[in-house]
């Protein structure tokens, strides 16, 4: 098992915001994530569900296969997270960052294997995006301050 693990995305220049991916690896021994950058933004709407806009809100339905659970459904039950509660979420678009192996070694892998089986019935599926919304989440990390 590697002690230092890197997220990242094929396409991940538009992400990355003047960080490199060696500079994600060489924070190594780091006990916090790197994260590029953190987005601090209330996505969905009265219902719970992920407020699709421009070219992504065309995508619904087509090429994003709509998720059973909405965004606030889910975050409840995956991570026990009311975003009614909350005024915002922080986290990195495009979920590209670094993070410890203690980190990711704090969940059972049960938990990841849940995860897995939420993104594994389409090949672009909605709870993909609510992923990329609970990274900092679910490894607990200290972003957000």
């Amino acid at each position: 098992t590697a002690d230092w693990t890197v997220f990242c995305q094929g396409e991940n220049t538009p992400h990355l915001n003047g960080v490199t991916i060696q500079q994600l690896l060489d924070a190594h021994g780091s006990t916090t994530a790197v994260v590029p950058w953190v987005c601090r933004i209330k996505e969905w709407g009265d219902d719970g569900r992920l407020q699709w806009r421009g070219e992504w809100k065309a995508r619904y339905g087509t090429e994003i296969t709509p998720a059973k659970l909405t965004m606030a459904e889910w975050f409840r039950e995956r991570l026990g997270i009311d975003l009614f509660a909350r005024e915002h979420l922080c986290y990195h678009p495009g979920a590209i960052f670094g993070v410890p192996v203690e980190r990711i070694e704090a969940r059972p892998r049960s938990f990841y294997k849940r995860l897995l089986e939420d993104v594994s019935g389409s090949c672009h599926p909605e709870e993909a995006h609510y992923l990329e919304r609970a990274w900092l989440y679910i490894f607990d990390l200290e972003a957000c301050k």
